[in-house]
């Protein structure tokens, strides 16, 4: 990898890191990054976490995030990636600790996590009513293993500021389809994951009203079919329109660039 400043280059950088060790869910993410069409002065880097490094080939639980940051963390500081990059988004939808050292480590870096943009875009979506402080729906996420409906709800308390224990207007809650990230890519009959994938889904809709279902998972990349037909069979077709089905990790390479350019323009001495 060349290692030319970053000022210097007339393009935005962006690294996108899949911190488990999975090709296949890499060129699953590369492909959703691929249908946004082309990215003006933006090149993306895919990176995955080298199968010899110990990072898991899917990431389901406390555990899996732990050894993939150690692994990913070694890998970059020893290829030296992060250096002639503008921005680094972790593709991993949960509060990845690798976006926290990278940014400790690489101040003058935009980062950010598929999780964290997630919610960025999410909030100014939803459908304001009368005075602005209401909003006529809400937001969930859907997602893979149980683990992470606890994991997701601390970390939406967390980056929101606001307290475990207090009720949020608008956030509808984390269900999830009891699969892990891998069985996205083949690893079951198609008819299950739909199956699967419909039945979170619709416990979301039934929660509340809903302006956006957030898919928590990048291997649910290309999977919005399924997310768009329960939300009809649920609201109907008309209601439905009104409704955004987003994908992290699009939603991330969006934010990243907007956050690469705000650094540049009100960071001194960026």
């Amino acid at each position: 990898m060349s290692h030319a400043s970053p000022s210097q280059r007339g393009c935005f950088r962006l690294l996108i890191v899949n911190p488990n060790s999975s090709e296949d869910m890499t060129h699953a993410m590369e492909r959703a990054i691929a249908s946004m069409g082309p990215l003006h002065a933006l090149d993306t880097i895919m990176y995955t976490a080298p199968a010899t490094s110990g990072s898991p080939t899917s990431i389901n639980d406390a555990d899996d995030i732990e050894r993939s940051t150690c692994a990913v963390w070694t890998d970059l500081c020893q290829t030296r990636a992060l250096d002639a990059v503008d921005g680094v988004l972790i593709a991993c939808y949960s509060s990845h600790p690798l976006v926290g050292k990278i940014a400790s480590h690489h101040p003058k870096l935009a980062v950010t996590g598929i999780f964290e943009a997630s919610i960025a875009a999410t909030l100014p979506l939803l459908r304001r009513v009368d005075s602005g402080l209401s909003s006529r729906g809400g937001w969930g996420i859907v997602t893979t293993g149980k683990f992470w409906e606890a994991h997701l709800t601390l970390a939406v308390h967390e980056t929101l500021g606001s307290a475990a224990d207090q009720p949020n207007a608008w956030f509808r809650g984390v269900f999830s389809t009891g699969l892990n990230a891998g069985d996205f890519h083949g690893h079951l009959p198609p008819e299950m994951l739909r199956d699967k994938l419909t039945q979170a889904t619709r416990k979301l809709l039934q929660s509340g009203n809903v302006d956006c279902v957030i898919m928590g998972c990048a291997g649910m990349a290309g999977l919005e079919e399924i997310i768009w037909s329960t939300v009809k069979a649920e609201y109907g077709e008309q209601r439905a329109k009104g409704v955004y089905i987003l994908d992290g990790l699009r939603a991330g390479v969006e934010v990243l660039q907007g956050m690469v350019r705000m650094q540049r323009l009100f960071l001194h001495g960026s």
